[in-house]
């Protein structure tokens, strides 16, 4: 059905917009049903992501000034995580969750911290560095220096609950700390500036399921009810995989997107990455290339079985590593080096050598590569005019997928 404009009073879309009779429809529709009628028109699109998620008014919760946040965020270079990013993909509402930031540990934090107190009128509750109990605590908090925690009252007059704001402090990236140690799959999306990204969106929001990412432990068994009661069902294997439905490889039709060991990119087309509104949103120098052209891999554990990566005994887990180099001014990652980012890592290296030969005297170069073991994580002062080749790595994965 086509709009004709106002005149069309009885248009599907005239009708959809009007908020009693929108509000009734919506709150009987699941999240298939919705992305459904997304795909019917690219106004119908516009209208529903606007009234479902608007970034701006899900975050009003926490913050007077959401554009203001966002542009502090993006200078830190954090991102949003934990049961936020889950209850904006899947339009559900839990009052006494908090705000999970994760950012790299350093100037990010005091950016964000000084944002928090000053422009929007939180106290620094808690600063909490992480002491490791035991072997299953050390997994878990590996990639997390400290935790520090923000409060106010909702009203501003300490009358009603507190709303709270974690800056959760990372060794590296902070993706590695969200797709390396979060311990059930439903929870793997995060929110930078200006995208959201639902890792397993098949899963987590088609089928309503969620696999454990982890090693079991006491400590999870209250974390995996939580989630049981939120309405996911917590699966040691997937039941809306048909063995032999699909080409595996490319992760076709699978609820967790590509399985068996093989790299996926964080912006690839089995992620959910929705593009949000940036009006009055400053944006950072780190461009979105770095998070969306990083990857990792999901690998399967305990006896694979070829036409069913989640049989029984099987496990899944996310692996993530850092991926550095001196000839790239921010970090990416990645699951596997091989064979796409073997070849980066050849290119740069030469890219390395010949900068340092060019742009340094002799004797500091070659003092720089023969007390370098590792070429690619050495530390040195970057003199004037030094050459970053991050804007490199798209164009390189495009062409290297072209021809693979």
């Amino acid at each position: 059905m086509q709009s004709g404009g106002e005149n069309d009073g009885l248009g599907l879309r005239y009708l959809l917009c009007q908020y009693p009779i929108r509000s009734c429809i919506f709150r009987y529709l699941d999240t298939r049903s919705i992305l459904n009628l997304c795909r019917t028109s690219s106004a119908f699109r516009g209208d529903i992501y606007s009234y479902l998620w608007d970034i701006n008014e899900k975050l009003e919760r926490f913050f007077r000034n959401p554009t203001a946040f966002r542009t502090a965020l993006g200078r830190a270079d954090g991102l949003i995580a934990g049961s936020f990013a889950l209850q904006f993909f899947a339009n559900r509402f839990w009052p006494e969750s908090d705000l999970d930031i994760n950012l790299r540990d350093g100037e990010g934090v005091e950016i964000l911290g000084k944002y928090l107190v000053e422009a929007e009128g939180y106290e620094m509750v808690r600063n909490q560095d992480l002491e490791v109990i035991d072997y299953d605590q050390f997994i878990r908090l590996r990639d997390i220096e400290k935790i520090i925690t923000f409060a106010k009252s909702r009203d501003g007059n300490g009358s009603s609950p507190e709303l709270k704001v974690q800056l959760v402090a990372t060794k590296n990236h902070p993706i590695v700390a969200i797709l390396g140690t979060y311990y059930t799959s439903c929870i793997v999306n995060f929110i930078s500036w200006n995208k959201a990204y639902c890792i397993f969106p098949r899963a987590t929001l088609l089928y309503g399921e969620t696999v454990p990412l982890t090693e079991p432990c006491d400590y999870d068994v209250a974390l995996h009810n939580k989630y049981s009661k939120r309405g996911w069902r917590v699966r040691t294997r997937s039941v809306n995989f048909k063995p032999g439905s699909a080409n595996l490889l490319r992760g076709d039709l699978h609820p967790l997107g590509t399985c068996l060991n093989v790299d996926r990119r964080i912006g690839g087309s089995d992620t959910w990455t929705m593009k949000l509104g940036t009006a009055g949103v400053a944006p950072p120098p780190q461009p979105d290339s770095v998070l969306d052209y990083s990857s990792f891999s999901l690998w399967v554990t305990g006896g694979v079985q070829l036409d069913d990566p989640l049989a029984d005994g099987c496990r899944v887990t996310i692996n993530i590593e850092i991926f550095k180099s001196p000839s790239l001014r921010y970090q990416h990652t990645y699951g596997s080096l091989r064979p796409f980012w073997s070849f980066v890592g050849d290119v740069l290296v030469g890219n390395l050598h010949g900068q340092l030969k060019t742009k340094m005297i002799r004797s500091t170069a070659e003092s720089i590569i023969s007390t370098s073991w590792r070429v690619w994580d050495c530390e040195f002062v970057k003199p004037d005019g030094w050459d970053y080749w991050d804007d490199w790595i798209p164009e390189a994965f495009e062409a290297f997928n072209a021809t693979s």
